[in-house]
């Protein structure tokens, strides 16, 4: 699992927002930020699965780009896309990965291709065995900086905001009976607007 808190998803999109579109170094770190948890879920997958092939996977991750197609094995066995010797589009007699014709007549597998090259470059790795997408000393530390960091008005605003978020809650369980007088539910509702703000 790679948890990101909505601090660390802000600062992906402001690193991201800083580089220019077109550049090679932005399309580079657009994909590693995009594609580390699906590398990481490809190698454990492979390691739990032994001789698994891409359809598998694809059946699994993303069930929307399977297509179960009521045809006969024959069928299926020669309709089979073969990218390489583990990467099977077609799981015969279950169905297939989506694949679409494109306009020069090839076929092209209804996934993002990066998956393909992802499947085919990585190996077989157990999840517990993997480097932690989630770096815990690192944000640790990045959680401490922000504490030392913090200008007192900030801190009494995030202080603030907790003692009311507290206090409603407080207030939303105990008054039962009084929550069903007009001004006691008008007040605990606006209580809970202003904590959201």
């Amino acid at each position: 699992v790679c948890p990101l808190t909505s601090d660390m998803v802000r600062q992906q999109q402001h690193l991201l927002s800083q580089m220019q579109a077109g550049d090679a170094a932005f399309a580079q770190v657009h994909q590693q930020l995009r594609l580390a948890k699906l590398r990481s879920d490809m190698q454990a997958f492979k390691a739990a699965n032994v001789g698994c092939v891409f359809a598998d996977f694809v059946r699994w991750y993303a069930p929307q780009s399977w297509v179960t197609e009521d045809l006969s094995v024959a069928a299926m066995a020669s309709s089979t896309v073969s990218v390489a010797d583990d990467v099977v589009l077609v799981w015969p007699g279950q169905g297939r990965v989506n694949i679409e014709e494109r306009a020069d007549g090839s076929l092209v597998a209804g996934v993002n291709p990066e998956w393909l090259e992802l499947w085919a470059s990585n190996p077989p790795l157990a999840a517990a065995q993997q480097k932690p997408l989630f770096n815990v000393p690192q944000e640790a530390e990045k959680v401490l900086h922000y504490l030392e960091t913090i200008s007192p008005a900030h801190l009494l605003c995030q202080m603030l905001m907790a003692a009311i978020a507290s206090a409603h809650f407080m207030l939303a369980e105990a008054a039962t009976d009084a929550t069903e007088l007009a001004p006691v539910s008008a007040a605990i509702a606006k209580l809970g607007r202003s904590g959201e703000e």
